[in-house]
């Protein structure tokens, strides 16, 4: 049971307060209860404040000059000084931890890893943008658009479509020494024939499973890109230049 009771008049109520915890006393003791007074707390607020004090039978409950409640510190002056010089430095430890964990493990993750294609993964795309037309009232009474204009209207891209974006700009930052991932295999070569052109020379595959990893299938995208956007050293630059070439 958690009884209150507050007071604005701190001098006529002083008995008041007492009588009512002589009175709690009593009646935890007749049930056979215990009480913690240590617990419990008095602030007193205000200059003028005379500090009485307030007992629980015979044990005397703790005075302090500042309380934490709600997660608020508040002085006896009432004031939130304290509160605002302390709770920032137990804010820290946490925010570096959170900081730590992106930079160690999630940050590295969506660095390194390689984008899910999956017919499975494109048909709830499909069935999504399908809804979508369903749902809006406008769309609904105009003959239904096929896949490629629904994504086209809603401003996607298909998923075969973002996974190429995403091994062109991963192997750009490689190339360009954006990304910490360091593929000593990778050699630039100019071929005249047909135009100039840039290609990366790598070690051919000969498996189909090592043909789609991520290596062999970026440097074949960038292979086929125009010169004029392979030589794109700038990261947005390029990435919107393949957003448009894609879109």
């Amino acid at each position: 049971m958690k009884t209150r009771r507050y007071s604005t008049d701190v001098h006529s109520e002083t008995p008041a307060l007492q009588s009512f915890l002589d009175k709690l006393f009593q009646w935890c003791d007749d049930n056979k209860l215990a009480g913690a007074p240590q617990k419990g707390s008095v602030l007193h607020v205000g200059p003028n404040n005379p500090r009485r004090t307030y007992k629980f039978g015979s044990t005397t409950i703790p005075s302090l000059t500042e309380l934490r409640d709600l997660g608020i510190q508040v002085s006896d002056d009432l004031t939130l000084q304290d509160h605002q010089i302390h709770r920032p430095s137990t804010s820290d430890p946490p925010l570096q931890s959170l900081r730590a964990a992106n930079l160690g493990i999630r940050y590295r993750h969506l660095q390194s890893c390689e984008s899910v294609l999956a017919n499975t993964l494109e048909s709830v795309q499909h069935f999504a943008t399908h809804i979508i037309y369903n749902r809006d009232r406008k769309l609904r009474s105009v003959v239904r658009p096929c896949y490629e204009e629904r994504l086209r209207h809603l401003r996607l891209k298909t998923l075969s479509a973002r996974r190429t974006i995403t091994d062109l700009k991963t192997i750009h930052s490689i190339i360009y020494g954006y990304s910490h991932i360091k593929i000593g295999d990778l050699k630039f070569k100019e071929f005249k024939t047909r135009g100039p052109k840039k290609k990366l020379l790598f070690k051919k595959a000969k498996t189909s499973i090592r043909r789609q990893s991520f290596l062999h299938r970026s440097a074949s995208k960038f292979n086929s890109l125009p010169t004029n956007i392979q030589c794109i050293s700038h990261r947005q630059k390029f990435l919107n230049e393949i957003n448009d070439r894609f879109d």
